[in-house]
């Protein structure tokens, strides 16, 4: 089965910071006993660069995905009011 819209997804994953780095830290893991499990295309709190990647993978498929997340600058931080 192919992963679309509307389709319910199961993943497990081990999420590293700094890969490719001499030291990655391991920040968040999915296994077969506790995995990520959402509808794909519905929920809300998902990167759509993830969904991206993930869209037209297959059961069993194993695939690696690297993201660059960049960290806000110092002024972005300084400059933000939360009400």
């Amino acid at each position: 089965m192919e992963i679309k819209p509307g389709k319910f997804v199961v993943l497990t994953y081990d999420l590293y910071a700094g890969a490719g780095e001499p030291e990655e830290t391991l920040m968040m893991r999915a296994t077969d006993e506790m995995p990520d499990q959402f509808v794909f295309g519905v929920d809300q709190n998902i990167l759509p660069s993830m969904l991206k990647r993930l869209e037209g993978l297959k059961q069993g498929d194993n695939s690696i995905l690297y993201f660059l997340v960049k960290r806000p600058s110092e002024n972005a931080t300084k400059n933000t009011s939360w009400s």
